[in-house]
Order: C-alpha cells, then sequence, then structure tokens
C-alpha cells in the first residue's frame, strides 16, 4: 500500500547565557530558525542517527533554505563536548529531536556567538539561525570566560497524511525510536 505524506519541519533553539560568579543570567532568548534544503537528503538518506553537531558562529547575514555554512563557523560541539541528543515521538505524527550542549566558564572558550545551526551526519548544516532578541532583532553574545552558554535545540518533523484516519509515524519507523537509529521508511 502507497501512503502519502508531507513532511513539515519545525525548530527552535533557547540560548541562557550566565554569568557564573555572580549567577546571574545575562540572556535567555528563544528563537527559530530555518530549515536548510539539505534536511530533505538527511531524511531521504532513510537512517537518522545521533552523530549530530550544534555548531556556532559569529557571522551575519540573511539565512537562506539553500545555505550549506553559517556565514562564520567558529565551531561544531559533538558528543565529545558534551552535546547530547535524543529522538522521541511527540505525538501519533510528529518526531521531536532535541539537542543540548553547554558550553562551559572556560578561558578558551571565550568569543562572539552571533549564529547557531544544527548539523547531522559528517557536518550537513540543516538548519541556521542567527541568535535573536525578544523583538526579533539581531544580536551577538559575548562570551567571557567566567560565562557558559546553555543551548537547546528542538526539530520536529510531522509527517501528515489527507484522508486517513489514525494515521500514525509508526507504519513509516522499522526500528525503536529509544535505539541508537531510526529509519523512515517510506
Amino acid at each position: 500500500m502507497n501512503i502519502d505524506a508531507s513532511i513539515k519541519f519545525k525548530n527552535n533553539y533557547r540560548l541562557q547565557h550566565i554569568d557564573t560568579i555572580t549567577g546571574e543570567t545575562l540572556h535567555d532568548l528563544e528563537f527559530h530558525n530555518v530549515v536548510l534544503d539539505q534536511i530533505i537528503d538527511a531524511v531521504d538518506s532513510s537512517r537518522w542517527d545521533y552523530s549530530f553537531r550544534i555548531a556556532i558562529g559569529n557571522g551575519s547575514g540573511t539565512p537562506s533554505a539553500s545555505d550549506t555554512q553559517l556565514f562564520h563557523e567558529i565551531k561544531k560541539l559533538s558528543e565529545s563536548n558534551g552535546a547530547t541528543g535524543k529522538c522521541s515521538k511527540k505525538n501519533d505524527n510528529t518526531l521531536l529531536f532535541s539537542f543540548s550542549v553547554t558550553i562551559p566558564a572556560n578561558a578558551s572558550e571565550v568569543y562572539d556567538i552571533s549564529e547557531v545551526g544544527v548539523c547531522f551526519y559528517s557536518g550537513t548544516l540543516v538548519t541556521h539561525a542567527l541568535i535573536l532578541d525578544s523583538e526579533g532583532n539581531p544580536i551577538t553574545v559575548k562570551k567571557k570566560d567566567t560565562d557558559k552558554i546553555i543551548l537547546n535545540c528542538e526539530l520536529y518533523i510531522t509527517f501528515e497524511s489527507e484522508g486517513i484516519e489514525n494515521f500514525s509515524i509508526d507504519g513509516f519507523l522499522s526500528s525503536s525510536i529509544s535505539g541508537e537509529a531510526l529509519s523512515i521508511q517510506y
């Protein structure tokens, strides 16, 4: 049986900038990003795994779906830098990929951050965002050696199928979403 389903992507970032000496939260920002064309290739690969990275940069510009990298990348943070990720089933037709990293207070971790992104597999950038204030204006977060940054990203992938009652992503999944890999069959 063939089922036609459209795929919609939605994502959200939250960045907390904390002075570890005073405990003061310098920034607590939530912003959205552009889902890049490459995300379709990641879905099309029929295998999602947790070899992801969170990229940070200090560039400027207007993110576009055709971007393949940040404007000016500082570094990519992976599991070896303390980044974590998990996949869960949000509801019958939506998967939620959650990524998180804490950049510690450290003399070697001092830089300005104005853009972020999520990379899958061998560094393929799939989302790109400028850091925005509450009014939607681009800002730069100036991280000092006594500050820590907590960066969280949520990526929602929703499968929608018209005319099918009780549609569920379970029919698209060939392995448990709690396992090491998720295979999407279509």
